[in-house]
């Protein structure tokens, strides 16, 4: 498994860029119920396209189940980037 998210953090930083966050967007919820039978299981719902979900099932140890977006800043920016109209 390659470690993208990792390897694209490092080369920013790198080339001078600064991490502001990270944040992993979880595609998929795992929820439990309460029940009065022992072998109900948990039930996964999963966030995903119908092509994703041909793929996962024929090759499941390519499941994704969360996605990362990076936040990063030029050095020196205090407003995050956002510059103001004329």
């Amino acid at each position: 498994m390659v470690d993208l998210p990792g390897m694209t953090l490092s080369m920013l930083v790198d080339i001078g860029f600064e991490p502001v966050v990270e944040v992993r967007a979880m595609l998929v919820a795992e929820h439990s119920q309460t029940s009065m039978l022992p072998e109900v299981p948990e039930k996964r719902k999963k966030r995903s396209s119908f092509f994703r979900r041909l793929y996962e099932a024929k090759y499941p140890q390519n499941a994704i189940d969360y996605e990362v977006c990076l936040v990063v800043r030029k050095p020196g920016e205090k407003r995050g980037g956002v510059r103001e109209l004329d």
